[in-house]
């Protein structure tokens, strides 16, 4: 739940010069029919044909791009690597708006929440928020009831809305300004929770927009991510949720087409003072324990961040039951980052036993980003 990936902060709208005609086919071919689609009814149906059409020759295409990435060095100047990441990314945007899609019946751009939710994935989140809040002790239920406004109490949880002791209370200065709508809660609750896979497409969809200037996925997905912005501004603002210059921990895979271009710009970072962006929701966790650094150290995450952040929110409360205890915490998105160091340091593997080396980057946020919001 926890790894929701970085990448760097290169805008790259078409393959660079230099590839070969071979190279340069299946990726433009793609992103000239991303460029070309438009948000209407039939949405999910022209994803799902496009995904089927491009995902076998992306397939083969990341394979050749990544092996011959291999051989022309690390730096971010690697065009084999930029290709492999670049058809990467796209592959798994195309997929993940497919499913999310599932969920949400999004006939226009950015459509509403409300409007677009299906009744099914409704019911799955609020029975998740419902059974969640009752496992939760005392004082996290108090702090739950005063974030979600009692309208929003009473659609999600029958439980939680007997704990209003009165439903007019304010909770400190501006308190309706800083409560939870539904809608805010629902896609905070989506976002979060394990199975549903929304942080896949809200993610994907923020990253291809930002580096690659595909709207379309945004479009699909910006009436969720729009909720979910809000209901993390509003957070951060709650006594009870609000985390003030707080250090978090996120493992990330380093291997792959992805992670080579990660790391390329990690280190481009460190040795030239530039700025690693997100243009996707931030999410890491507040305990080191909890990283998939170390808890996933077998299964690929070679890699871990230490970023020092001025402002998120402690979003732990609002996960299904199976995940409660991983000490999430969240930013909105756009939050720059300086890479101050690197280190190796060695985690013992779960699976194994043995230890095994994982690259640390120490990150701090630059001023002015949106989670240094006041």
């Amino acid at each position: 739940m926890l790894c929701k990936a970085l990448h760097p902060s290169t805008r790259l709208s078409h393959p660079p010069r230099g590839y070969t005609r071979e190279a340069r086919s299946p990726l433009g071919a793609l992103m000239a029919e991303l460029r070309d689609i438009t948000v209407t009814p039939s949405i999910q149906e022209q994803l799902i044909a496009l995904y089927n059409a491009h995902a076998p020759v992306l397939d083969t295409f990341i394979r050749e791009q990544h092996s011959r990435a291999l051989q022309q060095g690390t730096g971010i100047d690697n065009l084999a690597s930029r290709a492999a990441a670049q058809a990467t990314r796209l592959r798994h945007a195309l997929h993940a708006c497919c499913d999310f899609l599932h969920h949400y019946d999004v006939r226009s751009p950015a459509a509403d929440l409300q409007a677009s939710i299906t009744p099914t994935h409704r019911r799955t989140l609020a029975t998740s928020f419902a059974t969640s809040f009752a496992a939760q002790p005392a004082l996290r239920q108090s702090a739950l009831v005063s974030a979600l406004a009692p309208r929003a109490l009473q659609r999600l949880s029958r439980l939680a809305e007997r704990h209003l002791v009165n439903p007019g209370d304010n909770t400190g200065d501006d308190a309706d300004d800083i409560r939870l709508s539904e809608d805010e809660a629902l896609a905070l609750i989506d976002y979060v929770h394990a199975d549903t896979g929304s942080f896949n497409a809200l993610n994907a969809a923020a990253l291809c927009d930002g580096y690659y200037q595909i709207e379309v996925f945004r479009q699909i997905t910006e009436g969720v991510s729009s909720a979910l912005e809000r209901a993390l501004h509003k957070l951060c603002r709650h006594a009870a949720f609000r985390l003030e210059d707080i250090c978090v921990y996120k493992g990330i895979r380093l291997d792959g087409p992805d992670g080579m271009l990660m790391r390329a710009h990690l280190e481009h970072a460190l040795h030239h003072q530039s700025c690693i962006a997100f243009p996707n929701f931030l999410s890491s966790t507040t305990d080191p324990l909890m990283s998939y650094a170390t808890t996933k150290t077998g299964q690929g995450y070679t890699g871990e961040l230490q970023m020092h952040v001025p402002l998120m929110a402690s979003v732990d409360a609002f996960h299904a039951v199976p995940t409660i205890g991983q000490q999430e915490a969240m930013a909105p998105r756009g939050l720059r980052f300086t890479v101050r160091e690197r280190s190796l340091r060695e985690i013992r593997c779960p699976s194994t036993g043995s230890l095994q080396p994982v690259e640390v980057f120490v990150l701090a946020s630059v001023p002015g980003g949106p989670g240094a919001t006041q």
